[in-house]
């Protein structure tokens, strides 16, 4: 775990630097290539089943994550990186177990624990502290924007 999160910081961080001039889709692409070579060969090494049964249900989750959680995210994660750069993309980070939480309650009812509620509060203290400003900025330019287009 700790491998992959310094791997994906460090690749956050070094993009600019080693591929200036190769476009977010291509990088995409060649990424997710790699990264599923690495894997199959890791699967292979282990000992993994390399058997596939394809079922409708199967079929359906694969092309979802391909999509969703592959191609839409990682490509709106280089836009962030190419528009707000990486310290501001690396926030977005903090931000994804509230996301999972609120999903979580919303499609299964699951209410977090108060220790995870306590540290969901100490993500968004940390995240005020860090975009507070940023975030005052767009939310007085959001209710300006609402006022001149009220009648």
């Amino acid at each position: 775990m700790l491998g992959a999160t310094v791997a994906f910081s460090l690749g956050s961080l070094l993009l600019r630097r080693f591929a200036p001039g190769v476009s977010t889709a291509a990088l995409q692409g060649w990424g997710m290539l790699g990264g599923a070579l690495l894997l199959h060969l890791g699967s292979r090494g282990l000992g993994e089943p390399q058997a596939v049964v394809a079922t409708p249900a199967g079929i359906a989750t694969l092309a979802f994550l391909v999509v969703g959680p592959g191609v839409v995210a990682f490509l709106l994660y280089f836009h962030l990186l190419e528009t707000v750069g990486a310290t501001r993309t690396m926030l977005v980070g903090y931000l994804e177990p509230l996301a999972a939480a609120a999903l979580s309650f919303a499609l299964f009812g699951y209410l977090p624990r108060p220790g995870a509620a306590l540290g969901f509060g100490l993500v968004l203290a940390g995240f005020a502290l860090v975009e507070g400003r940023s975030v005052r900025l767009a939310a007085g330019g959001a209710i300006g924007r609402i006022r001149t287009a009220l009648p």
